[in-house]
C-alpha cells in the first residue's frame, strides 16, 4: 500500500487509513499502519507537524518514504519532536526528506536495502553517529545497492569518507551547495557505475586526478568551485579520458589553463566554460566531433577563437578582448545553430565582414541541401542565427527598411521556383536593461489573392536561453538569421509581404524603449538542379 497524503482545512487525510489533526501527527495506534509500504507527503501544503516517537514502529513494511516541497524555495522544516527513527529504515529502499531536521541518521539501522538517499536542504552533519561530526562516515560504504546520493545544500558537511568510493551501484552523486566540503576522496574514480556528478559551489581546491577513471560518467559539473583562495582557481586533472562524457560544466571556476585532454572526449556535446580566466582553448578542441554547444561568456583575456568542430554553436558574449576567429567552417551546418558575439567590440572588422559573407554563402548552400532531402526522413528544418556588434544591414538583403518592419513586393512565381524560406536581418540599439529571457519574434503578413492578410509568427532569437547571463547591449548590434520551417503553403499567389520584428518575453509583452532600428529580408531559393552538379563538390565541402 502506498499512502498518499491529501489535505483539507486543518486536517490531514490519510487515504484508506484515518483522518488526523495537523496539530498532532500520530499513526502508531492505527491498525492499518502495518500494511503501509510507502508514504508521500508534500510539505509545502501543511502548516506544522508534531511527530510521536513511536510513529513508525508498526510500519514494518515501509519501503518508500518521501517528504518533499513542491514549491521551490520553501525549505523551512515543519516537522517537530523528531527523535528515534531506527524503525523507519528497516526495509527502506527509497528515502527522500527535503529539510531533514536532525543532525544525524540513526546508527542502529540496516541500510543495505537503500537504493536512493536524498536529503536536500537538510540539517545533516553526519549520516551515522559512529564517526566524528560533520563527516560522511565510513559506514556509507555498506550501501551496496545505493543508486542515488543527494546531499545538496548540507551546509555543515565538511568531509566525505573514502568509503563512499566503494558504492559500486552509485549512478548519481549530488553535492552542490555543501559550502564547507573542502575535499573529495582521491579514490572517487573507483565509482565504476557513476553517470552523473554535480558538485557546484563546494569548497574544493582541486578535482581528484582519479576522476579521469570514471568511464561511465555522462555529466560532470563543478560550477562555482573557485579554489581556496578563490584567486588561485580550481585545479583540474591533466587527463580526461571518459569515452561517453556528454556534458561538462566548469562555470566560474577561475581556471587559468585547460588541459589538452579536453580534445580527447569523443562524446562531449555541451561544454560550459563561462566566466573563467583562460587566454586560449586547446587547439585540439576541433577533434571533439560531437560538440554542439560551447559557452565562453565573460572571458576577459580571451584573444582568439580556434577552429571548432563542424556543427558547434558558440556563445562568446562579453569576451571583451576577443579579436580573431581562426576558422569559419563551423558556420551554419544542417542543424539549429547560434553564434553569439554580443559586446565583443575588439573583433577585427575584416573578420566580421568575413563572418557575414561566409554565413550568407552557407545559408544558400543549406537551402539547396534542404530542398533535396526526403521529408519523411528524420531531418529537422535548418535554422540559425548570428549576433555581433554593428549597425549596417548587409547589401545582400534585397529588401531593407528603417524601423522595425519591411515590406516586400513579391515577384510573380516567387513561391514556386525552388523557394525555401526567408533570411532576416535586424539592427538593435544600445540597451542597458536586462535582456534575460527576452526574445525576438518576426511576424509575417502575406496578402492573398482575395485581399486578405495571412499572419504567421516565427521565433527568430532568444536571449540567454537556458543560461543566466545578462547580455545588455553596449552599442548597436546586428542579428542575422534564417528558418526553413516556415509553413507558407497555399500562399504562393501572394504579391506582397510585410515582416514586423518584435522584442518581448514569453508572456508576449513588448519591451519599452527597445525597438529595432533597421531591418531587412531576402528570399532564399535552392540552386537550380542543372547548375547543381557543377558545384556539388564545393557544397559537399561546405556541409
Amino acid at each position: 500500500m502506498l499512502l498518499q497524503i491529501h489535505y483539507v482545512p486543518d486536517y490531514i487525510v490519510w487515504q484508506s487509513i484515518a483522518i488526523l489533526s495537523v496539530s498532532y501527527f500520530h499513526l502508531a495506534v492505527d491498525k492499518g499502519s502495518e500494511a503501509i509500504e510507502g508514504i508521500s507527503l508534500d510539505m509545502s501544503k501543511v502548516k506544522e507537524i508534531c511527530m510521536h516517537p513511536s510513529i513508525f514502529t508498526k510500519m514494518h513494511r515501509l519501503r518508500f518514504f518521501k517528504f518533499y516541497n513542491s514549491i521551490s524555495g520553501e525549505n523551512r522544516c515543519k516537522v517537530h519532536h523528531v527523535r528515534s527513527m531506527e524503525s523507519l529504515f528497516n526495509e527502506q529502499r527509497y528515502f527522500h526528506w527535503d529539510g531533514y531536521p536532525l543532525k544525524t541518521l540513526p546508527s542502529k539501522i540496516s541500510p543495505e536495502h537503500l537504493v536512493s538517499l536524498e536529503m536536500p536542504n537538510s540539517n545533516i552533519e553526519q549520516l551515522w553517529n559512529d564517526v566524528q561530526l560533520e563527516e560522511l562516515p565510513s559506514s556509507i560504504g555498506n550501501l551496496s545497492r545505493l543508486v542515488t546520493l543527494d546531499l545538496r545544500k548540507c551546509l555543515r558537511l565538511k568531509k566525505v569518507s573514502s568509503s563512499l568510493c566503494n558504492l559500486k551501484s552509485l549512478e548519481s552523486l549530488y553535492l552542490s551547495g555543501c559550502l564547507k566540503l573542502e575535499k573529495l576522496p582521491e579514490e572517487i574514480g573507483n565509482l565504476g557505475s557513476l553517470k552523473n556528478m554535480v558538485a557546484n559551489e563546494i569548497a574544493i581546491s582541486q578535482v581528484p586526478s582519479s576522476i579521469s577513471c570514471l568511464n561511465r560518467v555522462e555529466l560532470l559539473s563543478f560550477a562555482g568551485c573557485k579554489g581556496r583562495p578563490p584567486q588561485m582557481g580550481l585545479k583540474l586533472p591533466i587527463l580526461f579520458q571518459s569515452q561517453i562524457l556528454e556534458n561538462l560544466s566548469l562555470i566560474n571556476c577561475n581556471i587559468i589553463e585547460l588541459p589538452e585532454s579536453l580534445g580527447q572526449l569523443p562524446s562531449l556535446k555541451y561544454l560550459n566554460l563561462e566566466e573563467n580566466n583562460f587566454e586560449k582553448i586547446p587547439s585540439n578542441i576541433k577533434q571533439v566531433s560531437k560538440l554542439s554547444l560551447l559557452i565562453l561568456d565573460n572571458w576577459k583575456r580571451f584573444l582568439s577563437l580556434p577552429e571548432l568542430p563542424c556543427g558547434s554553436s558558440v556563445y562568446a558574449r562579453h569576451c571583451t578582448s576577443l579579436e580573431t576567429l581562426s576558422n569559419l567552417s563551423t558556420l551554419f551546418k544542417p542543424l539549429c545553430q547560434k553564434f553569439d558575439f554580443c559586446n565583443c567590440f575588439k573583433l577585427n572588422r575584416n573578420e566580421v565582414r568575413e563572418i557575414v559573407e561566409e554565413a550568407l554563402k552557407k545559408i544558400q548552400v543549406l537551402a539547396t541541401w534542404w530542398k533535396e532531402q526526403d521529408l519523411e526522413d528524420d531531418h529537422h528544418p535548418p535554422r540559425g542565427s548570428i549576433w555581433y556588434p554593428g549597425s549596417e544591414i548587409p547589401e545582400w538583403f534585397s529588401f531593407q527598411s528603417m524601423g522595425s518592419s519591411v515590406t516586400l513586393e513579391l515577384p510573380p512565381g516567387w513561391f514556386y521556383n525552388n523557394f525555401v524560406g526567408f533570411a532576416l536581418c535586424a539592427i538593435f540599439p544600445e540597451f542597458r536593461g536586462d535582456t534575460r529571457n527576452l526574445l525576438v519574434d518576426s511576424e509575417f503578413k502575406l496578402k492573398t489573392k482575395d485581399g486578405d492578410w495571412h499572419v504567421a509568427t516565427y521565433l527568430l532569437f532568444v536571449w540567454n536561453e537556458d543560461f543566466g547571463v545578462n547580455s545588455s547591449l553596449e552599442s548597436d548590434h546586428v542579428l542575422l538569421g534564417y528558418d526553413f520551417s516556415m509553413d507558407l503553403d497555399g500562399l504562393g499567389g501572394s504579391d506582397k509581404a510585410c515582416i514586423q520584428f518584435y522584442i518581448g518575453n514569453y508572456l508576449d509583452k513588448r519591451t519599452e524603449g527597445f525597438d529595432v532600428k533597421k531591418c531587412g529580408a531576402h528570399l532564399i531559393y535552392a540552386q537550380d538542379p542543372s547548375k547543381r552538379l557543377r558545384s556539388k563538390v564545393e557544397d559537399d565541402q561546405v556541409l
